[in-house]
């Protein structure tokens, strides 16, 4: 890391999560081969990346990694983005935030509806004006946003666009924003083994990449820090069938088959009619592979629509590769080093050699000119503790399982925290908290962290 990081106003980080260098290496083929990537001039490390109790991460502690500058055990996820306070969430997901699929029951739609203009199509996104925006975005009658070559671009902004659009909102603060953006649907291509997937979305974050990077030249207070989390699917240019005679590969051999979709595999799926007799010729029309009795077969015989995606994606991802000579060692994530790339104003600042994943939070920190650990040490207080030194009384209400409760009492006063939300309630009137209430479920039910201001509540 360099030794000395000078301030930035607005610090950027890109996550093309489960991007593997073989997969840019890959789509720069498929580009031309001419024409760099946006990363390209960026690139200037290698990160390790690994949780503290396995060799290969997950995204949950790859993320922790990135913003707490802590190596985390795998499984644990602190993501809690109603009551977080951010002022721009652009996204799908919808249906996880309603009551009926929630352990808690609580409505957060409701409570994003409070807080945000929330908007669901491209157009309304763009023409918003708050200064709180929250999108709900999806199409087909799924909440995700779909694979980029598949998108509706009048339901579904991508993801350039959403980036341009936060970027625009958060830059009226004159305090200054911090900004992540995630290519989500790469790994979901990788997890797939569908190589156009994989393809069209790392495209369609780099487009992202370069909005970043344009509107960071034209401010100059700004550092874009571009790095995945993770490898996945072990994608490789060259399969078994290469191992004699890879030395004699044409480019042409790669590149055609994968030049020749206009749809991912799950996108081909979507528009195969509803008694499946047309498989042959959507296939042919869209993915540019010629299908066989038995392939066609097993895509009939997929459950519902759902589970045919599922089925496009094995049959037609697999022969994709095939036919392009691409190999791909599993279905999961993968151990190995991983790129970053930095724009910054000042090029001698940037990373540089081999460094860890939690560096990357502390080079921000750096940027930024905060301390994570004090930061960390005001707004995670260990409740019962910091309250009983207050002359207050703790107890836990577990009644309802899926909503466990902190209850503080001292005098007349009587205070009742949540978990994961950023709300107190006095004496049955709600007052706004700094940080989330956070409950570990371990311990007893003694493991409950609030933030300072939490704290001053009882006096």
């Amino acid at each position: 890391m360099p030794a000395n990081v000078g301030p930035a106003k607005n610090v950027i980080i890109m996550i093309p999560d489960g991007m593997s260098v073989a997969g840019t290496t890959l789509t720069r083929w498929v580009d031309g081969g001419v024409k760099p990537l946006a990363m390209d001039e960026l690139a200037c490390a290698l990160v390790r990346s690994y949780p503290s109790d396995a060799i290969i991460n997950d995204s949950a502690p790859a993320g922790t990694a990135y913003a707490c500058g802590i190596t985390a055990q795998t499984g644990n996820i602190g993501e809690q983005e109603v009551y977080a306070g951010f002022d721009v969430v652009l996204g799908g997901g919808q249906k996880f935030f309603q009551p009926d699929v929630r352990k808690d029951k609580e409505d957060l739609v409701k409570v994003i509806k409070a807080n945000y203009d929330v908007v669901t199509d491209t157009a309304a996104m763009k023409a918003s004006k708050s200064a709180k925006l929250w999108g709900f975005f999806g199409m087909n009658g799924s909440t995700d946003l779909g694979y980029d070559l598949d998108r509706d671009p009048a339901l579904v902004p991508s993801i350039s666009e959403m980036t341009d659009k936060a970027i625009a909102t958060l830059s009226s603060n004159k305090k200054g924003f911090v900004l992540m953006v995630e290519g989500s649907l790469i790994d979901w291509a990788a997890h797939a083994n569908d190589p156009v997937g994989i393809v069209g979305d790392i495209n369609a974050f780099d487009k992202a990449v370069t909005v970043a990077v344009d509107y960071a030249k034209k401010d100059k207070n700004t550092v874009v820090i571009v790095v995945t989390d993770h490898g996945n699917s072990g994608i490789s240019i060259g399969n078994a069938s290469t191992s004699s005679g890879y030395d004699t590969l044409k480019l042409s051999a790669v590149v055609d088959p994968l030049k020749k979709a206009t749809r991912t595999a799950q996108g081909v799926a979507d528009l195969i009619n509803a008694d499946r007799s047309d498989i042959a010729e959507v296939v042919a029309q869209y993915f540019g592979l010629t299908v066989s009795d038995d392939e066609i077969a097993k895509i009939k015989a997929a459950k519902d629509a759902n589970d045919l995606r599922y089925v496009c994606q094995a049959v037609l991802g697999a022969k994709m590769a095939a036919a392009a000579k691409l190999g791909f060692t599993t279905g999961g994530h993968t151990g190995e080093d991983i790129e970053l790339y930095v724009y910054s104003p000042k090029t001698a600042e940037r990373p540089m050699g081999v460094v860890m994943n939690t560096d990357i939070a502390r080079y921000m920190e750096k940027l930024l000119g905060t301390d994570l650990r004090a930061l960390t040490a005001r707004q995670f207080q260990l409740a019962p503790a910091a309250f009983a030194a207050k002359g207050a009384a703790v107890r836990f209400d577990f009644s309802d399982k899926a909503n466990p409760v902190l209850v503080v009492m001292k005098g007349s006063k009587e205070l009742k925290f949540r978990q994961n939300k950023s709300v107190a309630i006095v004496n049955g009137k709600e007052t706004r908290l700094s940080g989330l209430v956070l409950y570990t479920g371990i311990a007893g039910g003694e493991n409950w962290y609030v933030p300072e201001d939490a704290i001053e509540l009882v006096n």
